[in-house]
């Protein structure tokens, strides 16, 4: 297989995230879709030899 032909796959677990997803808007405290862009992002420009398998994101206020 050559370098370039690999595929890489990451999860990404957010918490509670106010979107239009939910019918009540969740708590003021709930992470924002800018937060979970980010991430993606960040999983996204991972350099060639790098994978990153999970991303688990929570609010801080969030438990569980």
């Amino acid at each position: 297989m050559k370098e370039n032909d690999r595929i890489k796959v990451t999860l990404i677990e957010p918490g509670i995230t106010d979107t239009e997803f939910f019918d009540d808007k969740p708590a003021e405290w709930a992470l924002r879709d800018e937060d979970i862009a980010r991430e993606v992002l960040h999983a996204l420009s991972a350099p060639p030899g790098v994978e990153i398998n999970e991303i688990l994101i929570r609010p801080t206020a969030q438990r569980g």
